[in-house]
């Protein structure tokens, strides 16, 4: 017997569909990578005159031709949904270890905002040169310019003192 023979023999096929003497057995096995991927076999069940067991064969007759179509389709089927169930596990377990990663990251965002930010103060001349960066990407339309320094933008009108 082939190892992969021994392997079935060892376990039990996840599902049969059967018509009348004739059966269709699907097995699931593993790949190298752990992913689920499925084999058939075909056989026909007869009762041993001599012994009286019941045992399978291979060997087909040509009237179990129109049910190992029938059984092809419904096995063709089954297996559809297995892959459907384990795309979806497959999706959930994504989903899930991007939810880990998403709170790990959340989870290093609250710890870098717990510790206060050091800005180096800015002298005259930086922050003059950010009000005109500001006005002149204003003035070409490209952003409206930033209230900063409590300097009146198009927005506000600036209060006249009396």
């Amino acid at each position: 017997m082939s190892d992969v023979n021994q392997s079935q023999a060892a376990k039990a096929p996840i599902h049969t569909v059967r018509d009348g003497a004739v059966n269709l057995k699907i097995w699931e096995n593993l790949s190298s990578e752990g992913r689920a991927f499925y084999n058939i076999t075909i056989a026909r069940t007869y009762t041993d005159k001599a012994t009286g067991d019941i045992r399978e064969t291979k060997s087909l007759r040509p009237n179990d031709l129109d049910k190992l179509f029938y059984l092809g389709v419904e096995a063709k089927r089954m297996i559809g949904m297995l892959n459907e169930r384990n795309q979806e596990i497959d999706r959930s377990q994504i989903q899930g270890s991007q939810e880990q990663a998403s709170a790990n990251i959340q989870t290093q965002a609250g710890e870098q905002e717990q510790s206060p930010p050091t800005q180096t103060p800015q002298t005259a001349s930086e922050q003059g040169a950010g009000l005109a960066a500001q006005r002149d990407a204003a003035l070409a339309g490209k952003a409206k310019p930033q209230n900063s320094n409590n300097i009146a933008t198009s927005e506000q009108q600036p209060t006249q003192e009396p």
